[in-house]
């Protein structure tokens, strides 16, 4: 049974603390309020109070030229998401800023140091697309750095299971695929495409994916059988009218 929560919309100053991440066996996915922006957090269904492993599925938002910084009060509600978490993968989908452009913001915090990253894997038109920041910023972090099919188009890309490493003390259950990346031309349809699955049930995590001839072509490609998923992470495009909003879904089965 899935059980999804809608929180209520409030404006970005009045954003409050959120919960406290629990690992109770369950698959968490959270997508993180960013506004017009995009950040899923999914927690590995481990039962166990030491165990705590996760993987972030980007973080970054659009710019808006009338938007004001980030505040320090909105970064410190973003790290608490995170703080918790013992993140091991990081998942950047494209090439768009809107992907990433929070992790080199949000992880220079000592409560938010990413020590037991174990691989940061990309998608998109190669490093060079990426804005020097953000290419430092991979400099510095321990694991390793992967560009998925570097540029070129693939279906079920990579797949892990517990025993490879991503969640390793995860059910036999869970996996998480790369269902598809550089499926177009343009940026975001070169967005790597994740879907996570654990006791029978999917998330689809799209990345930039977000035209209709975007999905028509994975539709033709991979056939509607192997998209079907329980929950869809919406692309941060199709968030854009929250640019002033916070929202969080979240969701566990």
């Amino acid at each position: 049974m899935i059980i999804l929560f809608l929180a209520a919309l409030h404006s970005a100053a009045g954003a409050h603390s959120p919960p406290s991440p629990t690992w109770d066996g369950s698959l968490h996915w959270t997508a993180i309020p960013l506004g017009a922006g995009v950040g899923n957090l999914v927690q590995c269904p481990v039962n166990s109070p030491t165990g705590k492993d996760a993987f972030l599925v980007d973080l970054g938002r659009m710019a808006f030229s009338n938007e004001p910084p980030w505040s320090p009060g909105e970064l410190h509600m973003i790290r608490q998401y995170l703080s918790q978490a013992k993140i091991t993968h990081i998942f950047v989908s494209n090439s768009e800023p809107q992907s990433y452009n929070l992790l080199p913001i949000v992880f220079n915090n000592p409560k938010t140091q990413l020590k037991d990253v174990k691989e940061v894997l990309i998608g998109g038109h190669g490093r060079q697309s990426f804005v020097a920041a953000f290419q430092v910023w991979l400099t510095q972090q321990p694991g390793n750095v992967t560009f998925v099919n570097d540029k070129k188009p693939c279906i079920s890309c990579k797949t892990w299971t517990s025993a490879q490493g991503l969640c390793p003390t995860a059910p036999s259950s869970f996996s998480l695929e790369v269902i598809a990346a550089n499926m177009g031309v343009s940026i975001n349809a070169r967005s790597l495409v994740l879907q996570a699955a654990f006791s029978g049930r999917k998330i689809l995590l799209p990345g930039g994916f977000q035209e209709p001839h975007y999905y028509a072509t994975l539709i033709n490609t991979l056939g509607r059988s192997k998209l079907k998923s329980d929950i869809l992470s919406v692309a941060y495009n199709g968030r854009a009218g929250l640019a002033n909003t916070q929202v969080r879904w979240s969701s566990k089965f």
